[in-house]
């Protein structure tokens, strides 16, 4: 008996910790390695070289707040989880800011590849909001 209370613990407790990662900061380099370069890494920023395909859409992550320097044109759609949804037409040269960013998906609607350099401020963190 006792083992079966343990199991149901210990699987309720994964359970509630996986339908909570939508909330918590989930790191873009942990979940979307995928055609990215870090370039630079220390105690204040992360500078990353990204390259998404065409139609490819980057899984749920979250960013301290960041700026990106667009290296070629293309069309993007940001999704955040609460169901808000953005697009962008980027031009070469273009810059971003963005302030820390909530769970999110990104996702290429060009019919070429978009690169970018990515500077995220780590002094700036994303902290999910208190329910």
């Amino acid at each position: 008996m006792r083992t079966t209370t343990t199991t149901k613990t210990i699987l309720g407790a994964a359970l509630a910790a996986f339908l909570a990662l939508p909330v918590l900061g989930q790191d873009w380099m942990s979940v979307a390695p995928k055609g990215k370069k870090v370039l630079l890494d220390n105690t204040s920023v992360r500078v990353i070289e990204m390259t998404l395909g065409p139609g490819q859409k980057e899984p749920v992550h979250t960013h301290p707040a960041n700026f990106a320097y667009l290296l070629g044109a293309g069309k993007i759609r940001v999704s955040y989880v609460g169901g808000q949804t953005a697009e962008m037409d980027g031009k070469a040269g273009q810059v971003i800011w963005s302030d820390a960013e909530g769970p999110h998906t990104l996702e290429n609607l060009s019919k070429k590849p978009i690169k970018a350099l990515v500077v995220e401020l780590k002094e700036h963190p994303y902290v999910a909001a208190a329910k």
